[in-house]
C-alpha cells in the first residue's frame, strides 16, 4: 500500500478532528488480522488520552497528499482522509435567514406533469 514505511509519530486531539474536512473514509482490515491488532492496541491507548494518530496519505502517487487519521472502533481501524480547515465561529446575530411563507413556497414550486 505504501512505498515507504509510515511513521506514526504525530497525533491530534479529539477536538482537532472537528476542524477536518473529511473526503474519504476507509475500513482497514488484514487477512490474518494480526498485523492490524498491534496497531489497533496502540491507537486504542492513544484514544484513551483523547488523541488520534495522523499521517500523510495519498491513494496514488499522482494525487495530492492529505492527512489521514486512524480511529480504533470495535477491533477495526477506521482511516479518515481529509484536510484541516480553519473553523469560523458565527454569533447568532451573524446568521442571515429569511422567512418564507408556505404559500409563497407552493407558488414557486410546480409539481405539474407534462
Amino acid at each position: 500500500m505504501f512505498k515507504e514505511p509510515v511513521h506514526l509519530t504525530r497525533a491530534i486531539s479529539l477536538n482537532d478532528l472537528y476542524s477536518y474536512n473529511i473526503e474519504s473514509t476507509y475500513l482497514l482490515k488484514s487477512q490474518d488480522n494480526s498485523s492490524l491488532s498491534r496497531l489497533y492496541k496502540i491507537c486504542e491507548k492513544l484514544l484513551e488520552q483523547d488523541k488520534l494518530y495522523r499521517f500523510t496519505y495519498a491513494y496514488y502517487d499522482t494525487t495530492n497528499p492529505r492527512d489521514a487519521i486512524l480511529i480504533p472502533k470495535n477491533s477495526d481501524l477506521i482511516m479518515m482522509v481529509g484536510e484541516s480547515v480553519e473553523l469560523i465561529m458565527l454569533k447568532p446575530t451573524e446568521i442571515l435567514y429569511s422567512d418564507i411563507e408556505e404559500e409563497e413556497l407552493e407558488q414557486e414550486i410546480s409539481f405539474e406533469v407534462w
